[in-house]
């Protein structure tokens, strides 16, 4: 990989900047799984990533000081790395590991990789991408160009590179209410900001059939509330019973939200997501009383405001300390939580791709590099459930007492 100092492309939106400083003192680095049936060549993955490449202009940059000192996106001249590797010497969840931890060339770029892991019926293909210019549906629209790319499709590159920013740019002069501060506000600094550790994450990963995955999406709907309030309140119950808890005795619950449904429905590659935190404690309410409470306490951040609330809210710490410590003071209210749970949905993407053939997505598989931390990642595709868990000496059962407190909840 050589040194790249191409043209500057744009500087960084608000939330991309914020992630861009937190990468100086953290690895915001996270995986989506694509596994097909069948195998393919390197020569042929490699053409598929340069055209995933050019379509998406993201993933042909890097991030540099610019004009102004300002984080800006530049032009890498480096291809997409690809690699090939046999599952008999490295299962999917061990490279997807160590990837998830392994640093990008931030100054030469690209942000973004491809790993194929190969066995006797198909590919487990890994996309591992930087944090601050793509979010877990943007792997997934990325795994879906390729697949289009592998079985000869056609890619139509994108003229401009979106950011959440110029998507709410008619909204951002007008004055804003932020929504109601989530439930663990007054948790968020109970403990100091938790050192890193070089330890090699865990990846564990379940299968929920057809039967069980729709079982849970018709109760959900059922019981007024959604899959992913159900799949928080079944973690949050599971680590509270296990003494995984706050010192007042709360479950603080992360959840990334898509906000591409209000910004037009971007295709594109790139960061468009808010978040909530949700504080869980035990009470007399049932399983699907609380999973209601939760699915109105997120309703707020299903909005175009909430993704506005987003760039405004990165915007002042930028203008405040433009260096990693804002970024890492904000950021303190993520990594200091029990679980964080992101729920990529029902992907809605084809199936067949000419003579391949996709089976599953699987993640987002990502790792703070924290003693104790839990990372889970959701997706349902051909209307199966892959949960996936990611963490560094954190509660392992967590995923199978989770599908057990789903099927009796």
């Amino acid at each position: 990989m050589h040194s790249s100092h191409g043209l500057a492309l744009r500087p960084l939106g608000a939330f991309e900047n914020h992630f861009a400083a937190f990468a100086e003192v953290s690895l915001p680095i996270f995986c989506v799984v694509a596994r097909i049936k069948g195998k393919v060549r390197s020569d042929e993955l490699e053409r598929a990533a340069a055209a995933v490449q050019t379509r998406h202009g993201i993933l042909a940059s890097t991030i540099r000081r610019g004009d102004g000192d300002r984080r800006t996106l530049f032009r890498s001249g480096n291809p997409l790395p690809v690699e090939i590797r046999e599952a008999a010497e490295a299962r999917w969840q061990d490279v997807a590991a160590i990837d998830v931890i392994r640093p990008f060339d931030v100054e030469n770029g690209p942000l973004a990789r491809f790993t194929a892991v190969q066995d006797q019926s198909g590919t487990h293909i890994l996309l591992t991408m930087h944090h601050a210019i793509a979010d877990g549906m943007s792997a997934v629209m990325v795994l879906r160009d390729l697949l289009v790319a592998l079985s000869g499709g056609r890619l139509t590159k994108y003229d401009t590179i979106e950011c959440l920013d110029g998507l709410l740019a008619a909204d951002l002069p007008a004055a804003f209410q932020a929504p109601a501060a989530s439930k663990s506000a007054g948790l968020r600094d109970q403990r100091p900001w938790m050192e890193r550790t070089d330890n090699v994450p865990t990846v564990r990963n379940v299968t929920l059939d057809r039967d069980f995955t729709d079982g849970i999406i018709a109760a959900a709907r059922a019981q007024r509330t959604t899959v992913h309030s159900a799949l928080s309140v079944a973690l949050a119950r599971v680590l509270h019973r296990n003494g995984i808890v706050t010192a007042d005795g709360a479950v603080r619950v992360v959840s990334p939200i898509n906000v591409r449904p209000y910004l037009n429905n971007t295709q594109q590659c790139g960061l468009f997501f808010s978040g909530m935190m949700e504080a869980y404690k035990p009470s007399s309410l049932s399983f699907w009383e609380d999973a209601r409470a939760a699915h109105a306490s997120m309703a707020p951040y299903r909005s175009r405001k909430s993704a506005l609330s987003t760039v405004v809210n990165a915007a002042r710490l930028s203008a405040q300390d433009d260096g990693a410590e804002a970024a890492k003071q904000a950021m303190k209210s993520i990594v200091n939580r029990e679980v964080l749970i992101s729920n990529l949905g029902r992907i809605d993407v084809p199936e067949h791709y000419g003579d391949l053939a996709l089976e599953s997505i699987t993640g987002p598989i990502m790792s703070q590099c924290v003693h104790g931390d839990n990372l889970v990642g959701a997706a349902t595709f051909r209307g199966e459930m892959q949960l996936v868990h990611t963490t560094i000496d954190g509660y392992t059962p967590l995923l199978e007492e989770t599908v057990d407190l789903l099927r009796s909840p």
